[in-house]
């Protein structure tokens, strides 16, 4: 009996270490409509939980279209950037999220023009984007030029931007938890 409690501490240590391995970073995938337009693709964060900010986007590759056209943002481009503003961006193990109840807080993914278009504008409480997106909407412009864009309408609360889904952290467990009942099985 002391072999298969031993066993399965050690399983245990094995399968935490194993989670903290694959949670070094997480790629959200992105599928948000915008106005008559929409944003698609993953963007990957270093694997942080909660509140983010401009570090702890790693990389992204979206596809904007603005109804007139359509764009690539990618952290491949040099010229390409994201900038992040206040606490509204978040990140849970399964999704990305922005609260559109803050103040003053906005996510920019900006393409290498230094007035628009290309850009993925989030805002909350205050100020306006160079696609001309305001307070509490999301924004894009893929060919459109600076000042204009579509527009989501109003928007309020936790808005879930991107999921991730995750089987092989499943898979983990399940192949653990079977191991341990596989031996516990041939101890007893």
């Amino acid at each position: 009996m002391r072999k298969v409690l031993l066993l399965a501490v050690v399983c245990t240590f094995w399968l935490i270490l194993a989670g903290k391995a694959t949670a070094d970073s997480i790629t959200y995938h992105i599928d948000v409509p915008v106005g008559v337009g929409s944003v698609m693709g993953t963007i990957t964060t270093d694997g942080d939980l909660g509140t983010l900010l401009n570090g702890d986007i790693t990389s992204w590759n979206l596809t904007l279209n603005d109804g007139t056209g359509t764009a690539t943002l990618s952290s491949s481009n040099p010229a390409d950037s994201v900038f992040i503003s206040g606490g509204s961006l978040s990140a849970t193990a399964g999704s990305l999220f922005f609260d559109f109840d803050g103040s003053g807080s906005f996510v920019n993914f900006n393409g290498p023009s230094p007035g628009c278009p290309p850009q993925w504008s989030i805002r909350t409480g205050g100020g306006t984007s160079c696609n001309g997106t305001t307070d509490d909407q999301m924004g894009v412009s893929a060919v459109l030029p600076a000042g204009e864009g579509v527009y989501s309408g109003t928007l309020s609360g936790v808005q879930e931007l991107g999921v991730i889904p995750e089987p092989s952290a499943l898979f983990l467990l399940g192949s653990g938890l079977l191991f341990v009942g596989i031996v516990s099985r041939k101890a007893i």
